[in-house]
């Protein structure tokens, strides 16, 4: 994420992402301002905010059955990594 938040570096992240997820340049450019937003500089988000995308996706894919968000998100090795760090 902090070669993310860089503004030298997008100009290489953004074609990643038009050529990834198949963007025009200006969905590339928002997309990564989202993310760049809503993620630490670590790489993790809120709670809400996952929740949120999980709610969306339910509702674009019409699933009815709950998903905890443990089925979708696991920062235990980040924490580790992030612990090891602090030594």
């Amino acid at each position: 994420m902090e070669f993310a938040r860089h503004p030298a570096n997008q100009e290489k992240i953004v074609p990643y992402f038009m050529d990834d997820f198949q963007l025009d340049l200006k969905s590339a450019e928002a997309s990564l301002q989202e993310i760049v937003k809503h993620y630490s500089k670590y790489g993790t988000t809120s709670e809400h905010a996952v929740r949120s995308d999980i709610e969306l996706v339910r509702e674009l894919n019409k699933i009815k059955t709950a998903i905890p968000i443990s089925q979708v998100l696991d920062y235990s090795l980040l924490k580790e990594v992030l612990a090891e760090m602090k030594k």
